[in-house]
């Protein structure tokens, strides 16, 4: 993989998905925005809840989904991560009201999923994952890279 190339890969599990995860957590910089695309079911939640045990080193049975509270903040030593669910939010406004872009500007690494209710606040720097469910049985995962901060991903 190059520096901006695109690329999918195939999950045919749960596990293929974290394994996912857990090798762009390995690789991932400080100061990273992700945002996660998929309908529901499609694997965001599974996909950052690998994430956050892979980068943090903690049990996934410590993370919990921040679907009811919108967002979970996990720190560990010099890290702190922070994993948006914006799924019940009615409209852009509502998350400038709750105060959450500050996140996306400090050294720590965000997860969003549901981004599209927050286009207008990502920074232009940032990492997409579209997740799709396929006929097959199997999930189509897409990363893209967004501006120059993961020139050197």
């Amino acid at each position: 993989m190059t520096a901006h190339s695109p690329f999918e890969i195939f999950s045919s599990n749960e596990m293929e998905t974290k394994q996912l995860a857990y090798k762009l957590a390995e690789a991932c910089p400080k100061g990273a925005v992700i945002a996660l695309y998929g309908d529901l079911g499609s694997g965001k939640t599974v996909f950052c809840k690998a994430f956050i045990s892979a980068k943090l080193l903690i049990d996934e049975s410590e993370i919990n989904s921040p679907t009811f509270v919108y967002l979970n903040s996990y720190d560990k030593e010099n890290l702190s991560l922070h994993h948006f669910d914006l799924y019940r939010l009615k409209a852009e406004g509502d998350f400038a009201d709750l105060g959450f872009e500050e996140y996306f500007y400090q050294d720590g690494i965000c997860l969003v999923e549901w981004p599209d209710k927050a286009l207008s606040f990502l920074p232009e720097n940032r990492m997409e994952i579209e997740l799709k469910h396929l006929k097959s049985g199997k999930r189509s995962i897409k990363v893209s890279f967004k501006g120059d901060f993961y020139a050197d991903f």
